[in-house]
């Protein structure tokens, strides 16, 4: 009987400092803990049986519309039926721009 083929995966991530400064790669900052949130349940690592959980989350928000922007010296009213990023982005024509 043939032996089995198994193929073995191992990932890790490693620091890998330009420097010989090697505080900042030995400090693991983490920007986005949200990133590895996500990257985890979309891996499954939520799906097992002795994974963590969060005991509890208490969750409070508030909300209101904004009814005008401004950026980079433009502004406007926002439109509440139109994509903010649209009125944001939209940028003037005019023929002699061509």
């Amino acid at each position: 009987m043939p032996p089995n083929p198994s193929i073995v995966f191992w990932n890790r991530l490693e620091p890998q400092p330009r420097t010989n400064n090697f505080g900042p790669s030995l400090s693991a900052r983490v920007r986005d803990p949200a990133w590895f949130l996500c990257r985890q349940w979309q891996t499954g690592e939520f799906a097992g049986q002795d994974v963590g959980s969060a005991a509890f989350v208490t969750m409070v928000t508030t909300s209101s519309p904004m009814k005008t922007w401004s950026a980079g010296g433009k502004n406007g009213a926002i439109a509440p039926d139109s994509p903010l990023e649209k009125q944001a982005l939209a940028e003037a024509f005019s023929a002699k721009d061509q």
